[in-house]
């Protein structure tokens, strides 16, 4: 292989030693722990996500079922024992690794193999572990820029091992913290907390204890109600630029943040809050603002505090603005609210909830009878309001909408549900699609119906909703591009 080609194809490498990869990996480890192969030399990026456990295991990983024989087992765990921390450790031009490990496998040599690597600056760890107290050698890392935390067991053991791992990181911009399922039903279980929740300054508690502390964070992501936040986490937070944060929110969170002068420029939270419309509404230039409020009842009061005051002091900065999982009953789109959005001339991205009413009801949905259910709400007319995006927002690349109304009583009925909702969109989306739009519009535009994170059908077949739109200025309409995905 030549000189050119070489650093491309072995940038990467992903050690999973199954029953299908384990005669590669046998032969693929003793190669890189000698040195003898390419990997050594030109590796940045290493995952490792299944390996062979130390001990068995009903529940997570491996069970004998996964090789033929205890035979295969045997000589691929004899293989992974030998040569994999060898492995690891030279490569040592790797910058970012990531590791799915269980309390069964490896999880000791590999950690402690990671954090000999010289050049290692990001790390995401998967931490499944069904004993809250294990320990990991976590405070053997260093110098890292970025760390994810993927099913953190929230427990002393583990939050004490992470602040000491952080305090040894003292460049650290990036921290994503996602809380073990079963720490998260810990907090949720029946849907009511049972456990405190921890103060999110418990991670930093090290670093403060240095006498050359200074806060470097600039990407802050956690999610589940784990972690509260409140005005003490400030010290650590005074550098934040981007914030991803998910119930547990104190007022006092809001307020130390503004009296700080902490002007972040991407926003990511669920509840909204007075206390958050005062901390937005305190300064200017927010780049991205999404809003999750994961369906909570929701007076009037915060949404129009929201595109009254804090709209109109971003518009001139914001470019990516989204509310989604709200409740439509005050959060669809209207008239004043859509002026608000109108003014934002920079947007590249919005997803909005659009109230679309049933005028063409359907008797029968799955085994389910049904009837159109009225609703109070007001619904901007879809010509006009596509229009006035497609119009007056002429840096906008992708438009979500999520079509809402009031749902009929299915009672015990689910899939009638899920079928409801899917014929809702399909016919919202043909609606789309026979729309004639006289604009002067000359920059691309897709447009989707629902993100992801909302799911329609409980089957996996597509369904023609979920065909992305694209604009064309040559026949003036939202036309589906099939080959799209």
């Amino acid at each position: 292989m030549n000189s050119l080609a070489e650093p491309l194809v072995f940038e990467e490498l992903n050690i999973r030693i199954t029953r299908e990869t384990s005669a590669k990996i046998r032969h693929q480890l003793p190669a890189i722990a000698s040195g003898r192969s390419p990997h050594v030399r030109w590796t940045k990026r290493v995952s490792l996500d299944r390996m062979v456990p130390v001990e068995m295991s009903e529940f997570y990983g491996y069970t004998v079922g996964d090789f033929t024989n205890e035979a295969e087992r045997k000589a691929a765990l004899e293989s992974q024992t030998s040569y994999l921390a060898p492995a690891i450790r030279a490569l040592e031009n790797v910058e970012f690794a990531s590791y799915c490990g269980t309390e069964k496998g490896p999880y000791l040599d590999v950690l402690l193999s990671l954090a000999k690597l010289p050049k290692l600056r990001e790390l995401s760890l998967s931490l499944n572990l069904y004993d809250d107290d294990t320990s990991y050698p976590l405070d053997e890392f260093s110098e890292l820029r970025s760390l994810k935390f993927h099913s953190l067991p929230i427990s002393p053991t583990i939050l004490s091992a992470a602040s000491r791992m952080i305090a040894r990181c003292p460049d650290l911009a990036e921290l994503h913290v996602f809380p073990s399922i079963n720490s998260y039903k810990a907090f949720r279980s029946g849907g009511n907390p049972v456990r405190s929740a921890v103060n999110v300054e418990t991670i930093f508690e090290d670093s403060r204890r240095s006498p050359t502390f200074v806060p470097k964070l600039k990407k802050l992501t956690v999610q589940g109600s784990g972690f509260k936040f409140s005005c003490t986490a400030l010290p650590y937070l005074r550098a934040l630029v981007h914030l991803e944060i998910e119930e547990n929110v104190d007022a006092s969170f809001w307020r130390a943040l503004a009296a700080a002068q902490v002007h972040l420029s991407h926003l990511a939270v669920d509840p909204l809050s007075p206390g958050l419309v005062y901390y937005l509404v305190s300064y200017s230039g927010l780049k991205d603002l999404h809003f999750r409020g994961l369906y909570r009842n929701q007076t009037v009061e915060v949404p129009l505090q929201v595109f009254h005051q804090v709209l109109p002091r971003h518009s001139r900065s914001l470019q990516n603005l989204s509310f989604s999982r709200l409740g439509s009953d005050v959060w669809a789109i209207t008239e004043e609210y859509l002026e608000s959005i109108l003014e934002c001339q920079g947007l590249r991205t919005l997803y909005v909830l659009y109230h679309y009413p049933d005028n063409r009801p359907f008797s029968m949905v799955g085994s389910c009878s049904t009837q159109d259910v009225p609703s109070n709400n007001p619904a901007l007319d879809l010509l006009d309001f596509l229009t006035r995006v497609v119009d007056g927002l002429p840096d906008l690349w992708k438009l979500t909408l999520k079509p809402t109304r009031t749902m009929p009583d299915f009672g015990f009925c689910g899939t009638g549900l899920f079928d409801y909702a899917q014929l809702m969109n399909e016919q919202f989306w043909k609606e789309i699609c026979e729309l004639d739009f006289n604009v002067s519009r000359s920059s691309p535009l897709e447009l989707r119906l629902t993100d992801s994170e909302d799911v329609l059908s409980i089957s996996d077949a597509p369904h023609v909703s979920s065909i992305p739109l694209h604009f064309s200025r040559e026949d003036g309409r939202f036309k589906a591009l099939l080959t799209s995905t």
